[in-house]
């Protein structure tokens, strides 16, 4: 009888290769973009599969990662009203946006968006369409850089919901999964805001800890 969904032939296929010595123990699976193609089918059915084989105990993940970040776009856009408030400019106001697509092992896992007030960033490599050299914070508290700012604290805002259509299609998120937006505020040490970055991050793939020093 055919599979009711699609993962699961793709899982039934690998389970017999596994089980009748097709599939050696310790043999390195696929990728799941080549599993993809020879399935002709999305990485999330593929991600489902491998994941109900887990759950069965025929595979296993390895603990090393590939961590990647690419730059999706650099530009002046209108702050977002939450930006918006959290910079202390108006509604609306021009921006400088950093987007950023983090990958791990080639997988996306979080979107990244860092918003900087026009008169911080306008003129300086934050406002360049390129990678930073020593990032951002380097270039904000470089004492001989153009901005100069020593960086005193953050306060992250955190929520759970679902992702729109954009993000499921930039997470190639599986049906159903949430996703954390955090909505973190960086200040300097005059207490003025001098970034918000937000980041929408898979929920199934990331782990949040946080430890506060009590004075």
């Amino acid at each position: 009888m055919p599979s009711r969904f699609p993962y699961e032939g793709i899982a039934n296929e690998l389970r017999a290769s596994i089980l009748d010595g097709r599939l050696e123990a310790g043999v390195r699976l696929p990728s799941e973009n080549e599993l993809a193609e020879r399935y002709s089918t999305s990485r999330p059915t593929v991600r489902r599969a491998l994941a109900l084989l887990k759950a069965e105990g025929l595979v296993i993940s390895e603990q090393g990662q590939a961590a990647e970040q690419r730059l999706l776009d650099v530009g002046r856009v209108a702050a977002p009203d939450d930006v918006a408030e959290r910079l202390r400019v108006d509604g609306g106001a021009p921006v400088v946006a950093r987007r950023r697509l983090f990958l791990v092992n080639g997988e996306p896992v979080a979107l990244c968006d860092s918003y900087y007030p026009a008169d911080v960033a306008d003129g300086t490599a934050l406002a360049e369409p390129e990678r930073i050299a020593g990032g951002a914070y380097g270039l904000i508290e470089d004492p001989a850089g153009p901005i100069a700012r020593r960086l005193k604290r953050s306060i992250d805002d955190l929520e759970c919901r679902m992702p729109t259509p954009e993000e499921v299609d930039a997470l190639e998120l599986d049906l159903g999964v949430p996703v954390v937006r955090v909505l973190r505020t960086v200040y300097d040490s005059e207490g003025a805001a001098v970034e918000v970055q937000e980041t929408v991050a898979a929920a199934d793939k990331h782990q949040f800890r946080y430890e506060v020093a009590m004075r």
